[in-house]
């Protein structure tokens, strides 16, 4: 997304020692191009559709509609409050979160989507 720099400049605590590696290979190759847009001039705001397919006959429930408009917020909050979701192998951050604090994202809210009962 060109949000941080390459590990050699002003992110390279950013950098884990595994991308640092992918990295140096992919840098070495005389094909090699740099990322562009760049750290600095990438796009930081970001906006998305969320889509839920239901079976025919079974909508969403309020209750779940209610957990689903819930996490929809909490993965676009940019104030650092968001809920981080820890299940045994899966851990879950927020887009704000997961690009350092770099990048925002704005989604519709399932509470404020028109519902289109077509049969």
């Amino acid at each position: 997304m060109g949000l941080i720099s390459d590990p050699g400049g002003q992110d390279k605590g950013v950098w884990d020692i595994e991308s640092e590696t992918v990295y140096n290979a992919w840098a070495s190759n005389p094909k090699f191009e740099a990322i562009a847009p760049s750290s600095g001039t990438t796009q930081t705001s970001y906006r998305a559709l969320v889509v839920l397919l239901t079976e025919k006959d079974k909508p969403l429930n309020d209750l779940m509609r209610e957990k689903l408009s819930t996490n929809i917020a909490n993965f676009a909050r940019t104030d650092g409050k968001h809920k981080v979701y820890n299940g045994g192998d899966l851990s879950s951050r927020n887009f704000w979160h997961a690009t350092g604090g770099r990048a925002s994202i704005n989604l519709v809210d399932i509470k404020d989507a028109k519902l289109d009962k077509k049969e």
